[in-house]
């Protein structure tokens, strides 16, 4: 079979899938047309190999089926590779696509050109301003983990510790989950291989095979609870290798003790009376227990002894009658929300990077967006609704040659900045570097931008600066001096 064959019977039903998808979840006949043409843009592009086609097709997947973006978002996705291609790449595509695209796309470019894993706040910076540059990433970071093997070591080591150090904390703080537990693996498969694959060796079946038997697992017990008209929700994961590892790790236990390879969280329809709230829990337990097994020794009560931080909920570990293992929680509606609350208000005190970068209102930002992603809010958002998201209102967010955080409106210049930190200062500024690139003292600054200014021994000021900062702060600074100058040589 000849490999142009084989791409379009690898590009065809990705193909169907995103244009079925843009059509459901899309009003704007418009956008259909867009990703058609983004589709055939590189496809169509000699400078395009086909395991870049691949590349981006496999990464407009992940946007559409597993983080569940918009047509914008997965438009980016197949068009990401541009920059690498045409240094001219904004000039070509802002006469077909929008400036939402052209925004995702740069982002994206800005975060791989940022690369290391040290500079993490200004990753974190470069996407405050629209979310789905980073999720963008995240699907691109994840497509290309996927044919890793193909990668030679040295290059492997610095992908998976900017995995691990970046984008595993980040898709944990933005909850997603499951592919949160892929990086995870890959880490531990890349950094600890021989953990990875004595692990692997002793699961039997495979993570899918798993997630089957999980869905047999829990059908008696949905027919059950339906039969005693109780209202749930059931949240179901397998667990991965990196989970194993670290749940062995954390209670010094051989693998065999490790029941709880898969696990359940039942959710109860709210109730007002919390009497009967719980009673609903203990019914629901005695459900599970006249259909499993359960291990004694493993059953929690959280219910009547809420923990210290205030979660409450029943947990239990329990076997079928073919010897599959479960973890069950049970939780009504409002303890769930109050432990996922708990879980974001005590994210500060995790030992990670990203808990630790001071960057203001960055992580409440974070819980509203993980709150749309768990909802799968953000395909019927229109993009003038996603910009309002953006961490700060009209402004953006830089970091000075020290890395403190400088905060300023939008559209600001980098004579606005220089004015911002140090006003008197300003005065003598003769140059500066952004991102380690000359740049013009009118330059429009970008959210993540690294300023190194320099100033020289004599004032630099003139009429021309007036036309050359946006903030009023600046512009009476500069009207002063230049007033001053004048009434001095009169």
């Amino acid at each position: 079979m000849s490999d142009d064959i084989k791409l379009i019977e690898h590009l065809s039903p990705i193909y169907k899938y995103l244009e079925t998808y843009i059509a459901r979840t899309t009003k704007n006949e418009q956008n259909i047309e867009k990703f058609k043409q983004a589709f055939k843009l590189i496809t169509s592009d000699s400078n395009y190999l086909k395991e870049e086609i691949k590349h981006a097709l496999d990464t407009a997947m992940i946007i559409a089926n597993e983080i569940k973006l918009g047509s914008n978002s997965i438009i980016s996705g197949i068009l990401h590779q541009f920059p690498e291609k045409y240094d001219n790449y904004n000039d070509i595509l802002q006469k077909d696509y929008d400036q939402h695209v052209l925004d995702i796309i740069n982002g994206v470019n800005k975060i791989k050109e940022i690369s290391c894993y040290r500079n993490l706040k200004k990753i974190l910076l470069s996407f405050v301003g629209d979310i789905r540059i980073v999720l963008v990433r995240i699907a691109e970071k994840l497509a290309f983990l996927r044919k890793f093997d193909k990668i030679n070591e040295q290059h492997q080591y610095k992908i998976i510790l900017e995995t691990k150090y970046i984008y595993l904390p980040l898709t944990d703080r933005l909850g997603l989950n499951n592919i949160n537990n892929e990086l995870d693996d890959y880490c531990l498969k890349y950094l600890k291989p021989n953990i990875y694959y004595t692990i692997a060796k002793k699961l039997v079946l495979k993570k899918d095979e798993r997630e089957d038997l999980l869905n047999k697992f829990t059908g008696p017990l949905e027919k059950e609870l339906k039969e005693f008209n109780i209202n749930f929700i059931i949240k179901k994961r397998t667990k991965s290798i990196a989970s194993i590892w670290n749940k062995i790790k954390k209670r010094g236990i051989p693998f065999k003790e490790v029941y709880d390879l898969s696990a359940l969280r039942i959710i109860l329809n709210h109730e007002q009376d919390l009497v009967k709230e719980k009673k609903k829990c203990w019914r629901t337990f005695n459900i599970i227990k006249d259909i499993y097994k359960i291990k004694d020794n493993r059953t929690r009560d959280w219910l009547t002894k809420p923990k210290p931080n205030g979660y409450e909920a029943l947990h239990l570990t329990v076997v079928n009658e073919y010897n599959y293992w479960a973890e069950i929680q049970i939780r009504s509606q409002r303890m769930d929300n109050l432990a996922e609350r708990g879980s974001a208000a005590h994210w500060k005190y995790k030992n990670d990077n990203i808990s630790k970068v001071n960057i203001p209102g960055i992580h409440e930002w974070m819980d509203e967006i993980k709150f749309l992603l768990e909802n799968n809010k953000f395909a019927e958002l229109e993009d003038e609704k996603l910009k309002n998201l953006s961490l700060y209102s009209n402004a953006i967010c830089v970091l000075d040659e020290n890395q403190n955080t400088i905060k300023l409106p939008s559209n600001s210049t980098l004579l606005d900045f220089v004015f911002e930190i140090n006003s008197q200062k300003a005065l003598f500024f003769t140059n500066a570097k952004i991102n380690n690139k000359n740049v013009k003292i009118n330059h429009l600054l970008q959210n993540g931008d690294t300023i190194e200014s320099f100033y020289g021994d004599k004032f630099n000021v003139n009429n021309s600066w007036i036309d050359l900062v946006n903030s009023q702060k600046a512009k009476n600074i500069i009207n002063s001096f230049l007033q001053y100058n004048m009434s001095r040589h009169k």
